[in-house]
């Protein structure tokens, strides 16, 4: 589940508890996803291949979400890539039901691993 403005108060500033603002690279239907979260954030729609230090700085994302697998890359190009520009928010990495979706959030926290507030948003539906 993705964290609400509301935890504002209950969250240290910069973690995934905490977000006001959402990059979403490549994300089929984000706003609904977001929304069905019960999170009212602003989203950034944009494509990972526009990913890079100045619209990271320009959006200011607390959680940058992306697919499990997206057109050319995967969630663990995006986590490095992110790795690279400094990013320390959160990361929701989207994908369709799993069969053993714990054995895919180990293998992408350990891409992650100097950062928490990862987490594996599994669409219903």
């Amino acid at each position: 589940m993705l964290p609400s403005p509301s935890d504002r108060g209950k969250a240290k500033e910069g973690t995934a508890d905490c977000v006001t603002s959402i990059l979403a690279l490549d994300v089929r239907n984000a706003h609904a996803i977001v929304a069905a979260h019960g999170v009212a954030v602003p989203v950034v729609m944009a494509r990972f291949a526009m990913l890079d230090r100045r619209l990271l700085d320009s959006v200011a994302p607390d959680c940058v979400m992306c697919p499990l697998f997206g057109p050319g890359f995967d969630a663990i190009q995006v986590i490095e890539a992110l790795d690279a520009m400094g990013y320390q928010g959160a990361i929701c990495v989207v994908t369709d039901p799993l069969p053993a979706p714990d054995v895919v959030l180990r293998e992408l926290q350990a891409a992650n691993r100097w950062r928490k507030g990862l987490k594996l948003i599994a669409l219903t539906g």
